[in-house]
């Protein structure tokens, strides 16, 4: 279950995901903040739509292997929402993989709005 959450990264990396949510509409963007001595923005290849984003485990496997390999720690991945919806749908479960949290890109008038949501298990009783 995603909870929303105070951001934790810097301004300056919030302000330009959000560019990157502008510059890619009307289409939804994805990628990795990762961190290496500093924060640094990894946009994902993806076939996106306005609803919906996709990245080939192609690219996504050596990414992700790559990343490791030279101590880069992944600590949020983020996407839009062009549509405007302001919570992360059912299909955007998967993003609960990597980072500690997500940043899902809200689009609002003519910009976008960044919300930061965290993954929290669901504890059933019996």
């Amino acid at each position: 279950m995603w909870i929303e959450a105070n951001h934790t990264l810097p301004k300056e990396v919030l302000r330009e995901l959000i560019s990157l949510a502008i510059a890619s509409h009307p289409v939804e963007c994805v990628g990795f903040v990762v961190y290496r001595f500093q924060h640094w923005i990894l946009p994902l290849p993806a076939l996106a739509s306005p609803r919906s984003v996709f990245v080939d485990p192609a690219v996504l496997i050596p990414t992700l292997y790559l990343l490791e390999q030279h101590g880069m720690t992944i600590v949020a991945s983020y996407h839009s929402h062009p549509n405007g919806l302001t919570h992360p749908s059912k299909l955007d479960d998967g993003f609960r993989l990597y980072g500690g949290s997500h940043v899902l890109l809200v689009r609002e008038q003519r910009t976008f709005t960044p919300h930061t949501y965290i993954w929290r298990h669901q504890i059933s009783h019996p």
